[in-house]
């Protein structure tokens, strides 16, 4: 249940006796929850905590790599912000290119989303290339 592993996240989180690694793994998680459950608002702001803590205690700045630019992009199509979405899967694939055949379809729902059928279209295709490299 997600609300009992967001309770836990966020005590996590708050301690400020448990070391900062562990506390931003906590705020990554926590993210996670909230979107599992279609809390977009609450992830995004989540995510904004964990890019502050990541910019301001000496953090390890690969400690996540930018994988929570992916789970900025589903927060931000939850809520409808097919832009932000864009440029944040866009962000992730930069850092994971081999991750188009998954992120690519995601694209492409943003795109049309954004009335842009041709980038939708580029996007697709780029995911079936990405398929056929297995």
């Amino acid at each position: 249940d997600y609300e009992n592993a967001r309770a836990v996240f966020n005590e996590v989180q708050n301690d400020a006796a448990a070391p900062p690694e562990l506390r931003r793994e906590a705020t990554y998680d926590l993210a996670r929850a909230y979107l599992a459950d279609g809390l977009y608002g609450e992830a995004v702001a989540t995510l904004d905590s964990l890019d502050q803590a990541l910019s301001s205690d000496g953090a390890d700045p690969n400690q996540f790599g930018l994988k929570e630019q992916f789970l900025r992009g589903e927060a931000h199509m939850g809520q409808g912000q097919y832009d932000a979405a864009v440029a944040a899967y866009g962000k992730f694939l930069e850092a994971y290119p081999w991750m188009n055949e998954g992120v690519q379809p995601r694209l492409a729902a943003a795109y049309l989303a954004l009335n842009d059928p041709a980038s939708a279209a580029a996007a697709l295709r780029l995911a079936a290339d990405a398929a056929t490299d297995n």
